[in-house]
């Protein structure tokens, strides 16, 4: 029988989400207006450049005059310059182009919820799971940005490890959200009573049953 699902409110606030959607968009749109203008430049100013090279019986001096015999070939290191420049020109772009959609998509994608015992924490480009009550969890603190631009700052927030020792699978859960607000009680909660349910407990000190009791005392808490 599945367990009911408890979304746990680590992500984006919507308006965050729409205001990310239309920068990524007008990034993509420049960027893909500069590749579009780096390959024009590259393939016109080769073809100039090369149409300068005589065909071996007639060619155009210094002076603008047409005379006979090859040309000597000036162009091609020029050309291959030019080319270059394109090239990096559309790398750049295609370069911008891929850190807009990985912002749409980690704005979007990003979410966790608690199914059971069993928490999923998704990112933008995949989902970890791991079983809390029988992982080896452990508290800390990590950097979290928020805002955009001049207004961005960081600010450290508590976070929960959680390694599953079946599956090897490593994850980390924020527990406050992109609007720097604590998790809600019932969500501590939930947390605490997934990592202690079933578990036991060897030592006084053990990190999963500290950890649980801190999300509790944060549950508690009414200035957190």
């Amino acid at each position: 029988m599945s367990q009911p699902r408890l979304a746990l409110s680590i992500g984006v606030p919507t308006g965050i989400k729409i205001f990310a959607t239309v920068v990524a968009a007008f990034m993509i749109a420049g960027s893909v207006l500069v590749a579009v203008l780096a390959f024009g430049f590259s393939f016109f100013a080769r073809t100039t450049v090369n149409s300068t090279i005589g065909d071996g019986e007639w060619h155009v001096d210094d002076n603008g005059n047409l005379v006979p015999g090859p040309a000597p070939d000036p162009g091609s290191s020029l050309a291959d310059g030019v080319s270059l420049i394109g090239l990096a020109g559309a790398a750049c772009a295609l370069l911008v182009i891929l850190v807009a959609g990985y912002l749409v998509l980690r704005v979007w994608r990003t979410a966790a919820w608690l199914e059971g015992t069993v928490l999923t924490v998704r990112g933008a480009l995949g989902s970890k799971t791991a079983d809390l009550a029988t992982s080896i969890v452990t508290g800390g603190s990590q950097l979290q940005a928020v805002g955009t631009g001049e207004a961005r700052s960081y600010h450290r927030v508590q976070v929960l490890h959680a390694a599953d020792p079946r599956s090897g699978v490593q994850l980390t859960l924020p527990l406050r959200g992109a609007g720097l607000a604590m998790l809600p009680a019932t969500q501590l909660t939930a947390l605490a009573d997934a990592i202690t349910r079933g578990r036991p407990r060897t030592e006084a000190t053990e990190s999963s049953f500290v950890v649980a009791e801190r999300l509790r005392d944060f549950a508690r808490d009414p200035f957190v």
